[in-house]
C-alpha cells in the first residue's frame, strides 16, 4: 500500500491522470478499499447506535427521529455482511464481474465452502448475527417505515399532541424505550463486530500467503 500510494501522489503531484501498479499493489489496494467499506459500515452503525441512545424526549419530534435513526441502522446492519463477502471475494482474487452481481454473497460462499472452511464459517457467524432483523429491514427497505407497538404510540401522543395526563411520565416512557432500544442495538454491534474480528484474522494467512507467493 506504501509504494501503491507513494506512485499515486506522484502522478497527482505531476497532475498525472494513470500510474503503473504492480499486481501486489493492485491487490493490496483493492483489499484495503474492501476493509475500508466495511470498516465505515460499521462506523455508521455505531453512529446510528450513538444518536438512539443520546436521544431523549425533549427533543422536537423525539419518535420520529428515532425511526430515522433505527431504519438507518437496519439498513446499515445487511449492508455489512454485503461487504464482508465482498471483501472475501477481494482477498481471494474471484471474479470482479461476480461480485458486482446479485447473488455475490451466494457466489463468494459456494467458492469458498470446500477449500476455506473457517472463512465459511465467519461468514455464517455474521449471518446468523443479523438473520433475525433481516425481515424488518426489507420492510423499511421496500415498504413500511418501521415501527414499534411502543413507538406507535408515542408517534401518535407527539403528532396529535394527545392530552396524557402526567407528561413528565410520558417522556420518561420515552426515554426508557430509547435507552433500552440504543442498549439492545449497541449489543448486536458488538457481536457483528466479534465476528467481523474473527474473519480478518482468518483473512491473514491468505494475505500473507498471497505476498509470499505461495498462494
Amino acid at each position: 500500500m506504501q509504494s501503491y500510494v507513494l506512485k499515486g501522489l506522484q502522478e497527482v503531484k505531476t497532475n498525472g491522470s494513470k500510474f503503473k501498479a504492480t499486481e501486489q499493489e493492485f491487490y493490496a489496494a483493492n483489499v484495503f478499499e474492501r476493509a475500508g467499506e466495511l470498516d465505515n459500515s460499521v462506523k455508521s452503525l455505531r453512529l446510528a447506535t450513538a444518536f438512539v441512545l443520546d436521544l431523549k424526549s425533549t427533543h422536537e419530534d423525539a419518535p420520529d427521529v428515532y425511526r430515522y435513526h433505527h431504519e438507518n441502522f437496519l439498513l446499515r446492519l445487511t449492508g455489512t455482511v454485503d461487504r464482508a463477502h465482498l471483501l472475501v471475494g477481494a482477498s481471494l482474487l474471484l471474479s470482479p464481474s461476480k461480485l458486482k452481481k446479485i447473488g455475490a454473497n451466494e457466489f463468494v460462499a459456494k467458492s469458498i465452502a470446500l477449500d476455506y472452511p473457517e472463512l465459511h464459517e465467519c461468514l455464517n457467524r455474521l449471518l446468523a448475527t443479523v438473520a433475525k432483523h433481516k425481515s424488518a429491514r426489507n420492510e423499511v427497505a421496500h415498504s413500511n417505515a418501521f415501527s414499534t407497538r411502543e413507538l406507535g404510540l408515542f408517534s401518535a401522543v407527539v403528532s396529535l399532541n394527545i392530552d396524557v395526563g402526567d407528561e413528565t411520565e410520558f417522556n420518561d416512557l420515552m426515554d426508557s424505550h430509547f435507552s433500552k432500544s440504543g442498549a439492545e442495538l449497541a449489543l448486536l454491534v458488538a457481536d457483528l463486530v466479534s465476528g467481523i474480528e474473527a474473519l480478518l484474522d482468518a483473512l491473514v494467512p491468505i494475505h500473507e500467503n498471497l505476498f509470499a507467493g505461495n498462494a
